[in-house]
C-alpha cells in the first residue's frame, strides 16, 4: 500500500542531502508536539536514524519556524506516537499532516492532523497506521457500526 508522504517544504534533493548528512531516512511529513504538550499547527519532516541522539530519540524533525523563519531541527519522537488515521483512496493512504491541513484526492478529503480526523471517505475506507522505524504500517482498516 502506498502512502502520500510528499513533503510540502523540502524538495526531494533537500531530503536526500539531509538523509546523507545525518545518516537518516525520511519517513513522512507530520506535526510534532510543542513544549506546551499540544500538537503544533505546522508541518515537520520526520526522519529516522538508527543511532539515537544521546538526549533524544531515533526521530528528528525538520521544520520552518512559523514566526522566525529558517529551518529548525528538533526531537521528532512525538510524531512517532500514537497512531494516525487516514483515508484509503485507490490504493493510496492520504492523511492530514497538521490541524487544518486539508488534503484531497479525487472526491475524498481529509482534515484535522493529529487533533481530530475528518473525512468524506466512506467508513470502510478509513485506515489506522503507525510509524515503525523508517516505515509506515497499516494497523487495521477501521469500521464503525452505524456510521
Amino acid at each position: 500500500m502506498k502512502f502520500n508522504t510528499e513533503c510540502s517544504f523540502l524538495t526531494p534533493e533537500m531530503i536526500e542531502k539531509i538523509e546523507k548528512q545525518y545518516k537518516a531516512k525520511y519517513v513522512l511529513e507530520s506535526c510534532i508536539k510543542g513544549s506546551s504538550g499540544e500538537w503544533c499547527n505546522f508541518p515537520a519532516a520526520i526522519f529516522y536514524t538508527e543511532e539515537a541522539h544521546p538526549h533524544g530519540s531515533n526521530y528528528f524533525a525538520m521544520y520552518i519556524h512559523p514566526h522566525r523563519g529558517g529551518l529548525m531541527i528538533s526531537n521528532g519522537f512525538t510524531a512517532s506516537v500514537p497512531t494516525y488515521m487516514g483515508a484509503l483512496v485507490e490504493g493510496e493512504v492520504i492523511y492530514s499532516r497538521y490541524r487544518w491541513d486539508y488534503r484531497q484526492k479525487n472526491d475524498v478529503d481529509v482534515d484535522g492532523g493529529r487533533d481530530y480526523f475528518k473525512t468524506t471517505a466512506h467508513t470502510d475506507d478509513w485506515v489506522q497506521f503507525k510509524i515503525v522505524k523508517d516505515k509506515l504500517e497499516i494497523i487495521e482498516r477501521v469500521y464503525f457500526e452505524g456510521a
